[in-house]
């Protein structure tokens, strides 16, 4: 089980600053400490660096002790169908120049992999993107979240195609009049215990001394963490590191 904070790790993105605008722009001159060629930052610049740091003084630094290990885990795992992680996986690494960088890629690899590891099982109960989040209201406060469709309306749902989603579900009998079933909910709890099991192994490879540090390291700053997402998401985004959340991998 991996706590909340962890889980923005895999998700924090930085706000675009005048800096990253002016690498955008071919403006290398502006002092960008890293080297803009390798293809890695074409994803996400040394202003991975300014995120990390304005929410936890030295945290990116921690991250880079731990590179190795979780490298070590990621190629652990078998890739072949899974597309985001293998993805990820297959992106540079720049270990040598930039330890912590390549850790926080390392994390998403891992992030990926549990996200690929969990739509397989959707794919496997014949659950389409919008059912999924209806399901995934079992894993909120749905008085907080103003009812079970803010997920999948969040993720684009509209009118039709939740109404449609509602109808399939009340089908199989995990909805009635609009709301979930305890059957839908005991299936998205059990598709939560399967996805933990399936992405278990990742951490064993890691293993217990590098997992127990990390978590040591970003666990006291959830609050932090919080209160960076709600300024640049909203407070509803990511509920999984909220407290009370379901953060798992």
């Amino acid at each position: 089980e991996v706590h909340p904070p962890l889980i923005f790790l895999f998700k924090g993105k930085p706000k675009p600053t005048e800096r990253l605008k002016a690498w955008q722009r071919g403006e290398r001159e502006k002092g960008l400490a890293a080297n803009l060629d390798d293809p890695v930052f074409d994803y996400y610049p040394v202003e991975v660096w300014a995120m990390l740091e304005s929410i936890v003084p030295g945290l990116a630094a921690g991250l880079g002790e731990l590179a190795d290990e979780l490298w070590a885990g990621v190629d652990a795992m078998f890739h072949g169908m899974r597309p985001f992680f293998s993805a990820f996986r297959a992106r540079p690494r720049p270990a040598d120049r930039d330890p912590g960088l390549s850790a926080w890629h390392a994390i998403n690899c891992i992030r990926e992999l549990r996200g690929d590891n969990h739509w397989a099982l959707l794919a496997s109960e014949g659950i389409d993107d919008v059912e999924a989040g209806l399901l995934h209201s079992a894993m909120v406060d749905v008085d907080e979240y103003g009812g079970e469709e803010w997920i999948a309306r969040s993720r684009g749902g509209d009118d039709q195609s939740v109404a449609a989603a509602w109808s399939r579900l009340e089908a199989r009998g995990l909805a009635v009049d609009g709301r979930l079933s305890d059957a839908g909910r005991s299936l998205r709890l059990d598709l939560e215990r399967r996805t933990d099991e399936l992405t278990t192994p990742v951490w064993q490879a890691i293993g217990e001394t590098a997992t127990v540090k990390l978590l040591d390291l970003v666990e006291p700053h959830q609050d932090a963490f919080v209160q960076r997402i709600n300024e640049t998401a909203g407070p509803r985004w990511m509920p999984a590191v909220r407290p009370g959340g379901s953060a798992v991998v």
